[in-house]
């Protein structure tokens, strides 16, 4: 796919017109449909803005990688939504959004700050763990006519067994990470340690 198609096809993801995407870069209509119909390329300043207006890197843009480089644009968009959102939100159910948005930027905030990736992916691998139960049990086909209405009962209940028991892996994970980070805990430990070598 070359410089053209991609930008096109980019634009047309992003659900905005030649105008619109001609306003944010800072050019003329003309001039990005010379970009996805004629062959024309652009200068490296535009490539840039290009890149920066769509999340994606500029080997990407030229057709030198199938690498999207998304990161930034995901996490853009998710916050617009998650605004979006809100402000739809009666306010009962606002306030208790609010709640849930703050405690989770109380929860990763320190681990962010100082670079704590052993954390992060613990919350990750917790709120995957969170999504792939609530999918299982959505796509799960309860056969409640069938004779063997025994058998889909036993499916759920092994089902709600292995997210008990990965939701448990993942705590005691934490709880072990939180302990390790606990100055309290490792003094005690050391403590500990050297007195059984003593007795030893």
């Amino acid at each position: 796919m070359d410089f053209g198609q991609r930008l096109k096809s980019l634009r047309e993801e992003k659900k905005i017109t030649q105008d619109e995407l001609a306003i944010h870069i800072g050019v003329g209509r003309p001039t990005i449909a010379g970009y996805e119909t004629k062959g024309k390329q652009p200068s490296f300043e535009i490539l840039e803005k290009l890149a920066d207006f769509f999340g994606v890197s500029i080997d990407y843009l030229l057709g030198r990688t199938n690498d999207l480089n998304y990161k930034d644009m995901v996490f853009d968009n998710d916050i617009a939504l998650l605004i979006k959102h809100y402000k739809s939100l009666p306010d009962e159910m606002a306030k208790i959004m609010t709640s849930v948005v703050d405690k989770f930027y109380l929860l990763i905030n320190r681990d962010v700050k100082s670079h704590n990736k052993a954390a992060l992916e613990i919350y990750e691998a917790t709120l995957n763990t969170i999504l792939d139960l609530r999918r299982a049990i959505k796509d799960f086909k309860f056969e409640r006519y069938d004779l063997n209405i025994s058998d889909s009962l036993t499916s759920i209940i092994e089902i709600q067994a292995k997210y008990k028991n990965d939701m448990n892996l993942l705590i005691d994970k934490l709880v072990q990470l939180y302990l390790d980070s606990n100055e309290e805990f490792k003094k005690a430990k050391d403590e500990m340690s050297s007195a059984l070598e003593k007795h030893a």
